[in-house]
């Protein structure tokens, strides 16, 4: 509790006493500012209980707590005491292969390979469905995609690289010949 004195000239009068409560603004907040796709971010309006909530396009109503599934910024109209702000949260998805691509489709020789470095740093790698680490080497044709789960559990899957194989030529065909040392012996390919 408070008072004042009020002072005129010589005399002094104490006020009644007077009761301060103290508010603050209400404001947004985001449980979960970051998610995964398709996961849900549970924004809520922290503030006294008689605050007046408008929610701003795209959602709407004045529910106290809302779920939102898109990236994107979120808007509310809080009024309290009469006093009207506009608040704000953002959104964000995480995007484990941002940044990575699979190399584009190719054709390779027999007995070569490819080795493709995925993203570091992420808790578990699936290429093509199997458990590996991030670096992979590609020897036999197909097609070859990988999966990730980051370190907060957001999971994603990368485009799909085809691999070919050139083929090879047929053997030249030759006949048992007989040629003395030193000789020559002419060969042709089919």
């Amino acid at each position: 509790d408070y008072f004042a004195y009020v002072t005129t000239g010589t005399c002094s009068i104490p006020s009644e006493f007077v009761t301060v409560n103290a508010f603050s603004s209400p404001q947004l907040s985001a449980w979960n500012p970051v998610i995964c796709y398709g996961d849900t971010a549970t924004i809520q309006v922290l503030g006294p209980t008689n605050t007046v909530i408008n929610w701003l396009p795209p959602l709407s109503g004045s529910d106290s707590i809302v779920q939102v599934t898109d990236a994107g910024w979120y808007y509310a109209e809080l009024t309290f005491c009469g006093l009207t702000e506009i608040d704000s949260v953002e959104i964000t998805y995480n995007d484990p292969l941002a940044g990575f691509s699979m190399p584009n489709d190719t054709t390779i020789c027999p007995y070569d390979s490819i080795v493709v470095q995925g993203p570091v740093g992420m808790s578990e790698y699936l290429w093509n469905g199997l458990l590996g680490i991030d670096v992979f080497t590609i020897s036999d044709s197909g097609f070859y995609w990988l999966e990730v789960t980051d370190q907060t559990g957001c999971k994603d899957t990368s485009d799909t690289v085809v691999v070919q194989f050139h083929a090879l030529p047929n053997p030249p065909l030759a006949t048992d010949t007989t040629v003395c040392i030193g000789g020559d012996a002419t060969l042709n390919a089919l």
